[in-house]
């Protein structure tokens, strides 16, 4: 019988402005390594079997920023993992991720009807594992960028997708910017 004990682990890098004021990130990679920390075969009556190792289920990382900073002058990232086929909003709220801001009371948000607006979001990375935007998205956001999407509204990936995606938060309010 053999042991495997997996570690995975995620790991943000962030590279840094050199400007003389505040030293804000303008770049998050997100890599997800894993770490095979030990395999061992173990002879019971003269056979040998071999360790199999159980393919991890399909999942997306996300990483969601915050639009503050913490007192250090870093970004608060949150990092989650989720299936595929799910809307941004349900994995954001059973994440636990601040999606509403101010307009967290029930009244004053639509409940993901994709009539308000305030669940807004803006896609740094991952783009490629977004739904299209849909005609509601399309008239709630003629006049806002392009990597901007309403979370109720975004469907990620398929069951078997995989990847990657950063996601700010509230990006009306966000206190640093992103390269392109």
């Amino acid at each position: 019988m053999g042991v495997l004990q997996f570690n995975t682990s995620l790991s943000l890098t962030f590279n840094t402005n050199t400007r003389p004021t505040r030293s804000l990130p303008n770049r998050l990679n997100l890599t997800k390594t894993r770490v095979l920390r030990s395999a061992e075969q173990v002879q019971e009556t003269g056979v040998s079997e071999e360790a199999v190792v159980p393919e991890e289920p399909p999942s997306i990382d996300f990483a969601f920023v915050s639009p503050k900073l913490l007192p250090d002058g870093t970004p608060d990232v949150h990092i989650r993992s989720a299936c595929g086929g799910k809307k941004l909003r349900d994995i954001m709220l059973d994440s636990h991720i601040d999606l509403y801001g101010p307009y967290a009371r029930p009244l004053l948000n639509c409940g993901g009807g994709g009539t308000c607006g305030t669940c807004l979001v803006e896609v740094v990375e991952g783009k490629e594992l977004l739904s299209p935007r849909t005609e509601k998205e399309k008239e709630a956001l003629k006049k806002r960028p392009k990597t901007w999407r309403l979370a109720c509204q975004t469907m990620i990936g398929r069951e078997d997708s995989r990847g990657q995606v950063v996601i700010q938060t509230l990006p009306d309010w966000k206190v640093h910017e992103w390269e392109k």
